[in-house]
């Protein structure tokens, strides 16, 4: 039976299935693991989920460097502004990884970052920067059950 979920929900619970489904799946942030008690914490420890320290170049660089030796990370920005300040890891290593090893290694990671909520935080924090990145693959959603069901890491043969 179909239900309504808020958008939020919906891809917590797709991460949920996938770090069920695949314990290769790692998910790590500024705002995860704040707690013993975390929700995600209790349900699958603290070597799969992870804070952060406030450096969204370190953050996307540990997903590249995670996925190259066979893990599949979902790492939680909080803006997509702040992807702006990592664009470095995004355009010139995680995009590009499959073709500098002629196709032997893939790059299998997921940016989850909110974008256009934040009403009276900044001009900054307001923007949908996606369409920037050519070379990597992108799910957007109108509804919870769309963008639940595009949440999980991409294991299709496109190599982004």
């Amino acid at each position: 039976m179909a239900r309504e979920i808020p958008y939020i929900q919906a891809i917590m619970e797709a991460i949920t299935e996938e770090m069920q489904r695949d314990p290769n799946v790692i998910f790590y942030g500024q705002e995860q693991a704040v707690s013993d008690e975390d929700p995600m914490v209790v349900a699958f420890g603290r070597k799969r989920v992870r804070p952060t320290p406030i450096s969204e170049t370190a953050e996307i660089g540990m997903a590249v460097g995670a996925a190259m030796v066979g893990l599949r990370p979902v790492v939680e920005l909080l803006m997509t502004d702040f992807i702006l300040v990592a664009l470095d890891q995004v355009v010139n290593e995680a995009a590009r990884v499959y073709f500098k090893t002629a196709g032997r290694v893939k790059v299998p990671i997921v940016l989850k970052a909110g974008y256009g909520f934040a009403a009276g935080w900044s001009v900054q924090h307001a923007n949908c920067w996606y369409n920037l990145f050519m070379g990597g693959s992108r799910s957007e959603s109108r509804c919870s059950l769309d963008c639940r069901r595009c949440q999980g890491t991409d294991e299709s043969r496109h190599p982004r």
